[in-house]
């Protein structure tokens, strides 16, 4: 009897135990919820037999624009927190009495277990560098649940930042190793096309005449096969025309110096020669740029050190300011003051919602860090800046689109490589470096280009002294 009255107690006791266990195990879900309801028959029976005492985060990569992550849970018991994270990835898990910093490897998601105390509030923040594992946008709720239970509650992500990211793509097929290759986006798309280039430690001839297309949506180049295509070369400068879907190709350097004017057409992927009547000259070294709501595009400087008196600068650098006009098919020549300094490697771009270009450094009779707007509606120039970044070039920059900020990724100051990233905001007239977490290596003669209508650049190649590198980054 007394035996039989023991069985009772013990299974009063162990049917006590376990609802309190659900019913801790439930007001911890509901408080991630952020919500607290009460625990009805069905509830109770779906949590009574899970694992108490692991919590997992899934479905944790991302697809939205931001470099950092917060998630904040509160714990109402002791818990272990395992944290699930992407290739390429690195956790930063931090509260009142632990710290844990886990890099995620190439290969596996691995996971950061953590004990925590009662009541103990942990803040977690998942830095970005990899792809797969799952999604992640901005508002939506995402699971956490016990063990290896398909029960679960629900947490949202906060982001922290939504800028100044360098985002490595890992395409399945890219051009080959290059540089001096030029880069253009095609209007209003997500899709930027690229033509030749040179490769410094390659067998054989050093200029390349390849066409290809990088698809943002796709990850992915695609090289067009071409009937017609201009000559191997590279140091030659490509600009997008404004709305429609063909690119402006000028100049370069194939082993003699060419003054040729191209256009490649998307829509029947042919590239033609026009032949306009006037043309710039024969040069390598130049810069282009589209100008905003215009079928125009200007050039600037470059290198001519064959006639060695280029835009009658009495120099091998060039200082002449050139419009080309696809409507008509005319290069023009405009104003240039004689304060802007013949010039060649330096870069330039278009500024997004207005008709002007930015140009910053380059190489001369010295290496120049000045900073200069042109305004097409009076055919000026303005130095905005003496000293910027650098001094510097072969280095290049592009249109943050919608904004009036370009970014630009350092290149060369004499034998040294500046890496760098640095955004100029023309409101202000300042320049400031950024420091993303993540960043293409120091290097020179590497391309970017703004993407469609979004604030993102897209970067690929260059060169480290003579060591040629085929990479594709996207920053944002």
């Amino acid at each position: 009897m007394k035996r039989a009255i023991s069985n009772v107690i013990a299974l009063v006791l162990i049917i006590m135990m376990t609802l309190a266990i659900s019913a801790s195990a439930f007001y911890w879900i509901m408080k991630i919820q952020g919500q607290m309801q009460g625990a009805g028959d069905e509830s109770q029976d779906k949590f009574s037999d899970r694992v108490v005492g692991e919590l997992n985060i899934v479905n944790i990569n991302y697809n939205i624009n931001t470099d950092n992550v917060k998630i904040v849970l509160e714990n109402s018991g002791g818990r272990k927190i395992e944290q699930i994270g992407d290739a390429g990835d690195t956790l930063v898990i931090s509260s009142g009495s632990f710290s844990c910093s886990l890099p995620f490897n190439s290969s596996t998601c691995d996971v950061c277990p953590i004990a925590l105390d009662v009541n103990e509030i942990i803040t977690m923040n998942l830095l970005f560098g990899g792809t797969d594992c799952a999604n992640l946008e901005i508002g939506t709720e995402y699971s956490i649940y016990f063990g290896s239970s398909e029960v679960h509650a629900q947490t949202n992500f906060v982001p922290i930042s939504k800028t100044n990211v360098w985002e490595k793509k890992n395409p399945a097929n890219a051009p080959s190793i290059r540089s001096d290759h030029s880069f253009a986006n095609i209007y209003r798309t997500d899709k930027v096309v690229l033509f030749g280039g040179d490769c410094s430690n390659c067998a054989g001839s050093p200029y390349y005449q390849d066409t290809w297309m990088y698809d943002l949506s796709e990850d992915s180049w695609t090289q067009k096969n071409v009937t017609t295509s201009p000559s191997n070369r590279s140091k030659h400068a490509s600009a997008m025309i404004y709305d429609n879907d063909k690119v402006l190709m000028f100049g370069g350097w194939d082993g003699t110096l060419n003054a040729e004017t191209w256009i490649y057409d998307l829509s029947d992927n042919t590239w033609t020669n026009m032949l306009p009547g006037v043309n710039p000259g024969a040069r390598r070294g130049h810069s282009m740029a589209r100008i905003y709501n215009t079928d125009k595009v200007l050039l600037f400087g470059g290198e001519d050190f064959v006639s060695g008196n280029c835009d009658g600068s009495g120099s091998n650098y060039c200082n002449g300011t050139w419009i080309y006009d696809l409507s008509d098919n005319t290069w023009i020549q405009g104003t240039t003051p004689t304060s802007l300094i013949a010039r060649t490697d330096h870069a330039m771009t278009f500024m997004s919602s207005e008709d002007k270009v930015l140009l910053h450094g380059g190489y001369g009779a010295g290496i120049y860090q000045d900073t200069w707007v042109y305004d097409l509606s009076d055919d000026t120039w303005t130095r905005k800046l003496s000293h910027g970044p650098g001094p510097i070039y072969e280095h290049d920059m592009a249109s943050l689109y919608s904004t009036d900020k370009i970014v630009m990724f350092c290149g060369r100051y004499t034998e040294q490589f500046e890496g760098g990233t640095w955004i100029y905001d023309l409101s202000d007239n300042t320049w400031t470096k950024k420091s993303p977490i993540n960043s293409p290596s120091n290097r020179d003669s590497h391309s970017l280009t703004e993407i469609g209508d979004s604030e993102q650049v897209l970067f690929f190649g260059g060169k480290y002294i003579i060591e040629d590198i085929n990479d594709t980054w996207i920053y944002y």
